[in-house]
Parts: structure tokens; sequence; C-alpha cells
């Protein structure tokens, strides 16, 4: 288990309340792997939110042990402004699609799409948030 920390590849970190809580490695390793300035062309990704790792009430069982994160901020932004925010739909899109390509990725659900195990999964929510998680 490790904390995250303030910034993985010259992207500020930041925290809701009580979500700066150790995750296990292999979450950090695939945030170090999504979570990158460049991961959307014509755009720079400068700092995300992550609302939840551990702290809060989740259906997902893969919260409490530390292999789940919540983002629901890019660059300040709320990520419901989805359908209407040209910068955020470019960020999310490129990070969704960046998480599929990573091993170890179970769960990637956004408003992009829901994947599990990179393939279209059936579950609600996840249109205000990017819920990624590893096996």
């Amino acid at each position: 288990m490790a904390k995250i920390g303030g910034t993985i590849n010259d992207v500020t970190i930041e925290y809701g309340t009580t979500a700066d809580n150790e995750v296990k490695d292999s979450l950090v390793t695939l945030l170090k792997g999504i979570v990158k300035q460049t991961v959307a062309p014509g755009q720079t990704l400068t700092k995300i939110f992550i609302s939840a790792t551990t702290n809060g009430k989740h259906d997902s069982p893969r919260h409490a042990s530390g292999e789940a994160i919540d983002i629901s901020r890019l660059n300040g932004k709320k990520i419901d402004t989805y359908d209407s925010d040209t910068e955020v739909k470019a960020l999310v899109d490129a990070i969704q699609d960046e998480a599929d390509k990573q091993s170890g990725i179970r769960e990637n659900f956004g408003p992009h799409f829901k994947h599990k195990h990179n393939t279209n999964w059936t579950v609600g929510g996840h249109d205000d948030h990017m819920h990624f998680s590893v096996d």
C-alpha cells in the first residue's frame, strides 16, 4: 500500500475530504500510466481531483480494499461538464482510452464508456466522474 502523493508526471493531484489514503501499489502504477500532461492531443492535463479512494460508501468493495479510485475534476473542471466542455471531453476520452491499454486494469467507468476488463459493461452512474480499479 502507498500514498499517491501530490504529483504524478508533473500533474498536480488534489484530494477530496478524507480521500488522501493509501491504495494498492498496482493502482498507483495504473495512475502513473494514465495521468500525463500530454495524454490528450491539443490539451494539457495540469491537475486532477481525486474524490474517492478508500473513503466514503461505494457499491464496489474495491474502494475499501484500496484497489479503486474516483476522479471527478480535470484541470479544475467538473467531469459532469463532459457533454458541454471540449477540454473536459478530450481529457476524459484520452484518459479512459489510455487506461484500457494498461495492464491490470479491471474497471474503467466514466462518461466516455464503461468497460470491465476492456469489455463493455452495464453499470449505472459515472457521468460525473471516472472510476478506475485494478485486479
